[in-house]
C-alpha cells in the first residue's frame, strides 16, 4: 500500500527527511514560508469495501512548491488509509485510497483526503544512508517497467541502459 516503504525508502518524521538510496529529501524546513497545503477530491468517488482505488484530488490553494509528500491530513476519515507519496505540485495529483473495512465507503468532491507537506531541499549523499544496496533500488525500478510484454527487445535493452 505504501510506495514510499515499497520503494526501500524511509521517512524520518522528526527530521523531516525522505531518505532514498543516497539522496534526502528534506521537507518543509522551519526557514522557509510553505506550509502544508490541504489536498481535497475533485470528484465524488466510491471505495468498495475491502479495496483501494485512486483518487485525482488537487491543493486548495496554489501550494507555492514544486515537490511534496502526501501524506494523511490530521483528521483523517474513519476506516480509510491513505499511501504516502513524493509528487509534483503541478499536475493533477493521484492519491492511492484503501478502505479497510467491508462497508463501501463515498469520499465527496471537495473532501479533505490528504495534506502535502513541502520538499525543500534535496541532497545527494556519496553513500547509502538506508543500508539498501543501489543495485536492489535499481532492481526493485527496472523490474516492473521490463517485464511488460509489448517492450521490443531493443527497448529492454534500452531501458536497462537507461536504469
Amino acid at each position: 500500500m505504501d510506495l514510499i516503504s515499497h520503494h526501500g525508502m524511509t521517512v524520518d518524521p522528526v527530521e523531516k527527511v525522505l531518505r532514498l538510496g543516497i539522496e534526502e529529501f528534506i521537507l518543509n524546513q522551519g526557514s522557509i514560508e510553505s506550509k502544508p497545503v490541504r489536498l481535497i477530491a475533485c470528484q465524488n468517488v466510491k471505495v468498495r469495501g475491502n479495496a483501494e482505488t485512486i483518487v485525482p484530488v488537487r491543493s486548495e490553494i496554489k501550494p507555492g512548491f514544486a515537490l511534496g509528500i502526501i501524506q494523511p491530513p490530521h483528521t483523517p476519515k474513519e476506516n480509510l488509509m491513505i499511501a504516502s507519496a513524493l509528487i509534483n505540485t503541478d499536475c493533477d495529483i493521484p492519491v492511492r485510497v484503501a478502505n479497510i473495512v467491508p462497508k463501501a465507503m463515498n469520499i465527496k468532491s471537495g473532501e479533505v483526503l490528504a495534506v502535502c507537506e513541502p520538499v525543500t531541499k534535496i541532497i545527494h549523499h556519496n553513500e547509502d544512508l538506508s543500508g539498501n544496496s543501489h543495485e536492489g533500488i535499481k532492481r526493485n525500478l527496472e523490474i516492473p517497467a521490463l517485464e511488460l510484454g509489448h517492450l521490443t527487445e531493443h527497448q529492454r535493452k534500452a531501458a536497462r541502459e537507461f536504469l
